[in-house]
């Protein structure tokens, strides 16, 4: 059924939402708790690029009591502490069921492995919104090389510059938290390698091995994931495209061809020896 589901009618999902690694993104302080908010504005910020989205919710976040896994220095870690969806919260699993943009997951089911599925699954696969590292899946997936370049070319990262503190926003003394989303990148960022040249017998053109190696700065390690191609507040719009978003997004060749903002840009060392 999810397969049916993310692959229906009018193009399937172009992306999925992993909702609790969403939700609990920077909610590791005191009062912090699973994020309907959170989730909301990757969605909303999604929906604007011109994906078509899933939300996968685990369905013990649905009810009207929630667990809240979030955690922060002096908590007890061996009590599993309860949430009361607030009827805003409500409105928004409400919302997304009616848009048919949120499937929940079964009972005891791993929600990880649906999104993760879904990045492998027909034609067009969409890409998956989750930060995880999936270090408790690895092992039991496919050898390393290949998973490391199934990561980089499948998850689109995250990012938010504060928690979303709902108390706090609604008393005025915190503003809303801003977004940044990286797409997938088309390649693996890990040494490559190429042959150029002719037959090895017939100089000048003599082969030769090119190594590109990637290179990061300090600064860039975070842009490691990707180039940050969007930046969004929850009070205001996005209007600018994942590849592959939408009907007006550009081209392979036209998105390479934009200026990517320091110091998100990726370097490339180029060693070329004798084949």
């Amino acid at each position: 059924y999810f397969l049916a589901l993310s692959e229906g009618p009018g193009g399937g999902v172009t992306a999925v939402v992993d909702a609790p690694n969403v939700a609990y993104a920077r909610q590791n302080f005191e009062g912090g708790q699973f994020s309907y908010h959170q989730v909301d504005l990757v969605v909303r910020s999604l929906v604007e690029m011109g994906h078509k989205v899933l939300v996968l919710m685990p369905g013990k976040y649905m009810q009207t009591t929630v667990p809240n896994h979030a955690r922060w220095n002096g908590a007890d870690r061996k009590t599993v502490l309860q949430h009361e969806v607030t009827p805003d919260e409500r409105a928004l699993l409400e919302k997304w069921e009616a848009a048919g943009q949120m499937f929940a997951t079964a009972q005891g089911a791993n929600d990880d492995w649906y999104w993760m599925m879904s990045t492998v699954t027909g034609e067009a696969p969409p890409l998956a919104v989750s930060n995880d590292e999936m270090r408790d899946h690895r092992l039991a997936l496919l050898a390393t090389r290949p998973f490391i370049r199934w990561k980089a070319t499948s998850l689109a990262r995250f990012s938010f510059d504060h928690q979303y503190d709902a108390a706090a926003i609604a008393d005025g003394s915190l503003a809303a938290p801003s977004l940044s989303l990286s797409p997938p990148r088309n390649f693996g960022v890990e040494v490559q390698m190429s042959d150029i040249g002719g037959p090895r017998d017939a100089p000048p053109h003599a082969p030769e091995r090119v190594f590109h190696i990637p290179v990061f700065a300090a600064c860039e390690q975070e842009a490691a994931r990707g180039r940050t191609l969007a930046s969004a507040a929850s009070t205001s719009g996005t209007n600018m495209d994942f590849p592959g978003a939408g009907a007006g997004a550009p081209s392979d060749a036209e998105w390479e061809a934009q200026e990517a903002p320091e110091p998100h840009a990726s370097s490339w060392l180029c060693v070329r020896l004798p084949a």
